[in-house]
């Protein structure tokens, strides 16, 4: 049987069918690119909300900094729970952190600034301790402060 043969009729229903086929096939690849672009951007709404944990972490540590100085300079206790209380607040964005995270990378860096904020606030209430035991001396506190600076460093 030759093309020529095959009515106009017929020709035109194989013709219907490959465009058919051929819209299929362009209509899948469409959805797989949706599909892809909607997982990016879940993964981008996830970076900003990870990017915005990590933030609001910083500001709380930096806060948690000057408040340790006011406490320091004003000798008023108001400032030793804000402190704690920006600490408590590192804590939380870090919480938040883990919660939306999966990267391993990111959770190994989040145990590692859960530690240290612990330990800035634990040589925060010794340093704290000292400072109300001495009467808020400037000398004696910074004597403290260079004598524990030498034993982690030595």
């Amino acid at each position: 049987m030759k093309v020529s043969d095959i009515s106009l009729k017929k020709k035109i229903g194989a013709l219907t069918v490959l465009q058919i086929l051929a819209s299929s096939v362009v209509a899948v690849s469409l959805l797989m690119v949706f599909s892809s672009i909607t997982g990016s951007m879940r993964e981008m709404t996830g970076y900003e909300e990870i990017k915005s944990s990590a933030l609001r972490g910083n500001v709380a540590m930096l806060k948690a900094r000057e408040y340790e100085a006011e406490f320091l300079i004003r000798h008023d206790e108001k400032w030793s729970a804000r402190v704690e209380n920006s600490i408590a607040e590192v804590n939380r964005s870090l919480d938040r952190l883990d919660s939306i995270n999966r990267n391993h990378k990111i959770k190994e860096h989040s145990a590692t600034a859960r530690k240290l904020a612990g330990q800035y606030l634990e040589r925060f209430k010794k340093l704290a301790d000292n400072a109300r035991s001495n009467g808020f001396n400037q000398q004696l506190i910074a004597d403290e402060i260079g004598r524990a600076s030498c034993r982690e460093r030595g």
